[in-house]
């Protein structure tokens, strides 16, 4: 977990687990968000990603999960992030890198994480990351 001390919202053993869900027709893996946002003031939503890295350091995939409501006090992510994968993806994560993307306050303004401060605590724990890895795939602009 990266938690900036500007940010409004902080993550306490935020990361990603893995489920097997079976069903009559066979199962899916899915990675399930765990931990706790904690807020520092009210706020009306807020964006977790999580970078995930596989066995070798080299970053697989960003997840995304964002929150919207009046919130103030803890907020169990559990509750609020799943994402479908493969067998082959979820034997192969190594580790997870957490952090908060976006606050929005009730006056409107935006608070957003500062990449340079990002990628440098990332990069202390030894995974290959650029900067464009930093966005989940359905956000980034289409070209």
């Amino acid at each position: 977990m990266i938690n900036d001390p500007s940010c409004p919202v902080r993550l306490s053993g935020a990361g990603i687990g893995t489920v097997y869900q079976s069903s009559s027709i066979g199962g899916d893996y899915k990675y399930k968000a765990t931990g706790l946002a904690i807020t520092s003031e009210t706020v009306t939503a807020f964006q977790v990603r999580y970078l995930l890295f596989d066995i070798w350091g080299e970053h697989t995939r960003t997840l995304s999960d964002t929150e919207v409501s009046d919130l103030r006090g803890q907020v169990a992510l559990k509750d609020t992030g799943s994402w479908a994968t493969w067998e082959n993806d979820v034997s192969e994560i190594l580790t997870v890198v957490s952090f908060v993307a976006l606050v929005r306050r009730p006056d409107g303004t935006i608070w957003e994480y500062d990449v340079p401060s990002l990628l440098q605590q990332v990069e202390k724990i030894k995974v290959a990351l650029t900067e464009k890895e930093l966005t989940p795939e359905r956000e980034k602009p289409k070209n």
